[in-house]
């Protein structure tokens, strides 16, 4: 049994490395050029936001219901991202 799951972990490893290294380079690179393009608060502002974003794309995509202490966090990180905001205007 254990000699099948290495092999199929040796056989995905390209698969893996690529998950684990495009969108960390991508994720990079994005943040810079939006740093370049829009005020780094801004930017902040959209990653401060991925934590609930994520947890809406689960619900929607694979059926997975957050449980009440995501949904607790969920409206945390809502009320402060509209602090945020309000505050900046």
């Amino acid at each position: 049994m254990q000699v099948k799951i290495l092999t199929s972990t040796i056989r995905n490893l390209p698969y893996i490395l690529l998950l684990v290294f495009v969108p960390t380079i991508g994720g990079f690179y994005c943040t810079n050029k939006a740093i370049n393009m829009t005020k780094i608060s801004n930017v902040q502002l959209v990653e401060m936001s991925e934590p609930f974003i994520v947890t809406i794309l689960g619900v929607l995509c694979l059926k997975q219901m957050p449980t009440i202490y995501e949904f607790i966090g969920g409206i945390f990180i809502s009320l402060g991202l509209i602090f945020i905001i309000k505050n900046e205007v």
